[in-house]
């Protein structure tokens, strides 16, 4: 009989699940480092999966499709560009974020 799983090893069982996933290649054919994965909250691996989609977003786009709010939004998104995982182009309402290809 299998031992039954604790909600916390269960929890950790989705989380490196979706660790994996979005391990999967970008559009350049590499995969996200270990490096840059452990980094990432679990609302920023989901939303990555998102981003890693599409040629370019906005904070509106980010935040509605991700039914985050605009400060939440704007943080995964700097993150984000800090790791080097976006450009970002332009100021203000027309700021545009665009995955990098490595």
């Amino acid at each position: 009989m299998k031992p039954k799983l604790t909600p916390r090893e269960l929890m950790e069982l989705a989380i490196e699940a979706m660790r994996q996933s979005v391990s999967e290649p970008r559009k350049d054919g590499k995969a996200l480092d270990r490096d840059v994965l452990e980094t990432l909250s679990e609302s920023e691996l989901e939303g990555w999966k998102w981003i890693a989609a599409q040629e370019t977003v906005t904070t509106r786009t980010y935040a509605e499709a991700r039914r985050l709010g605009d400060r939440a939004a704007l943080y995964h998104l700097k993150h984000f560009t800090e790791l080097g995982l976006l450009r970002r182009s332009g100021t203000g309402p027309s700021t545009r974020y665009k995955v990098v290809s490595a």
